[in-house]
């Protein structure tokens, strides 16, 4: 699984050629991007912090998990369901794989329930990582249809 803050992703990108250029200026951080081992309680936290924003929509992106989540619940318990892309249900008690920036690894943007996580560093950006996955998409490309965060309560 993966999860991008929102503040990381500075822009969209243009329809069209897309250039280096364009690229820097969707993500000009240069973050390392870290694999972490962590709880399904920790991912779960991490998950709510997602949701927790004043404006009831989610602070981050995220790859490999569906959350339904319901504004009106209590800080906590706003996160009512959730899908793998195995197709199961988040497990508290499990060990995951969670790839995450290096900031947000070391607590940024709310995130300090990650910082004790055990770590790999990828020795990868994460402009370069995003450089390399633009690369092997076929033109022209298209942006996934897929939500990811479902909001309930609505």
């Amino acid at each position: 699984m993966a999860i991008m803050n929102n503040g990381g992703i500075r822009t969209d990108l243009p329809e069209g050629v897309v250039t280096w250029g364009q690229v820097y200026q969707v993500q000009p951080f240069q973050n390392r991007l870290l694999r972490l081992t962590v709880k399904g309680d920790v991912l779960l936290d991490a998950l709510e912090h997602c949701v927790a924003g004043r404006d009831h929509l989610p602070d981050c992106h995220v790859a490999g998990v569906e959350v339904w989540y319901d504004t009106g619940k209590a800080p906590g318990q706003r996160i009512t369901r959730t899908r793998l892309a195995n197709g199961q249900s988040l497990d508290k008690g499990a060990t995951y794989t969670l790839v995450v920036s290096d900031f947000m690894a070391t607590g940024g943007s709310g995130f300090g329930m990650l910082t004790r996580a055990p770590r790999e560093d990828l020795d990868v950006l994460d402009i370069d990582a995003l450089t390399r996955y633009l690369g092997v998409l076929r033109s022209p490309v298209e942006a996934p249809n897929d939500e990811r965060f479902h909001r309930t309560d609505r």
